[in-house]
């Protein structure tokens, strides 16, 4: 990395970061069920106050989305599709 002055040192590189955040986190996944990986999903505490506080607040949402009784489909507006022509078969 360099601008108009030289090189410059980067002070945090989020590539890095990010791919060694992937292999750690493959590593902990690695050989477990597609059930096995929704329950620790489930179970992750994140150790970021604000991820954990947004995380919260997401599964607070999906609890109450889930305690709601669902409206069902709303009235959907159709549009007139102009006939095909039928094709005979012989």
């Amino acid at each position: 990395m360099s601008d108009e002055n030289g090189p410059t040192k980067k002070s945090f590189d989020c590539v890095a970061f990010q791919r060694a955040q992937r292999k750690k986190l493959g590593k902990k996944l690695e050989g477990l069920s597609s059930e096995e990986i929704g329950a620790w999903m489930r179970d992750y505490r994140p150790t970021d106050p604000k991820l954990r506080r947004l995380l919260e607040r997401l599964r607070a949402r999906d609890a109450k989305a889930r305690d709601e009784p669902s409206p069902g489909p709303g009235p959907v507006a159709s549009s007139p599709r102009p006939e095909e022509p039928r094709s005979s078969s012989p």
